[in-house]
């Protein structure tokens, strides 16, 4: 769980949802637009991070491709900010960090909407993309790289992109995925995943989540090690070898470990 080890030392906080598992998943709330809220912007120019890592609280952490030249920051909220609640930033030696505010506890910043918008050439160059949040959500779409890292207590995840590796853990959040070409390494408590396009070695390990993986793969060989959760399959018939069922001739391993969670396959 080394994400989630980083996300306890950044907000203490984050300790009582270990003890409580079961605190139920935050649903995304709406961003504010037009007269609804406010808006701030921050343009930086001359900037080529190959290594991304934002810390965000409450609201949404959305990442989107942008046209032009620069990478644009826009964070919206419901009430006007003061200086200390604004994000701030830090670029140097290809690296960037965005935090939603000064406030060290993520469980204490206040609910913003963070849009980061990133030039055409960055998108498909990021050798790590990091994101950790609190209650709030993370989307995005079309990014590829090295590796991305994602954790968060409560926030639903809605991601998609190719990067060779990816780490993903939450506690109550869902999670839903698109990875074709890369190894998925999934971690929840209670948090319900779904997988999709998956076509390379990934694991999923879960209490109560319930899973969902669809697949292109026709040979495929996977590993269901439950307690009391049930395997519904979907257009797939594998044998069956005590935990292990072989689809196909075999080959590329998934991996699903859960106490009660419900396994759903399907064929992409």
């Amino acid at each position: 769980m080394l994400l989630l080890v980083q996300a306890l030392l950044i907000a203490p906080r984050f300790a009582k949802y270990i003890l409580a598992p079961f605190f139920p998943a935050a649903e995304t709330p709406a961003a504010p637009t037009g007269d609804d809220g406010y808006a701030y912007t921050t343009d930086l120019y001359d900037v080529q991070p190959r290594s991304i890592v934002i810390e965000w609280g409450a609201g949404s952490v959305e990442i989107v491709r942008t046209d032009g030249s620069s990478i644009e920051l826009t964070e919206r909220s419901y009430s006007p900010l003061e200086s200390d609640d604004r994000l701030i930033t830090n670029a140097a030696n290809s690296a960037m960090e965005i935090r939603s505010s000064k406030e060290k506890d993520l469980a204490d910043q206040p609910e913003k909407f963070l849009t980061l918008a990133l030039p055409e050439e960055l998108c498909g160059a990021l050798d790590t993309l990091t994101v950790i949040t609190y209650s709030a959500g993370v989307s995005f779409r079309d990014l590829s790289g090295g590796v991305c890292a994602a954790a968060t207590i409560s926030g639903s995840l809605d991601l998609a992109g190719q990067f060779d590796t990816w780490q993903v853990e939450t506690i109550s959040g869902s999670a839903v995925l698109t990875a074709p070409n890369g190894k998925m390494r999934v971690s929840t408590v209670s948090g319900n995943v779904s997988l999709r396009e998956i076509d390379r070695e990934s694991s999923v390990n879960t209490k109560s989540g319930s899973v969902s993986i669809r697949t292109p793969m026709e040979d495929f060989t996977l590993t269901f090690d439950t307690v009391s959760g049930q395997l519904t399959e979907a257009g797939l018939s594998g044998t069956k070898e005590y935990r292990t069922y072989i689809y196909g001739s075999g080959g590329t391993a998934l991996t699903v470990t859960t106490n009660s969670g419900d396994l759903t396959l399907a064929k992409d």
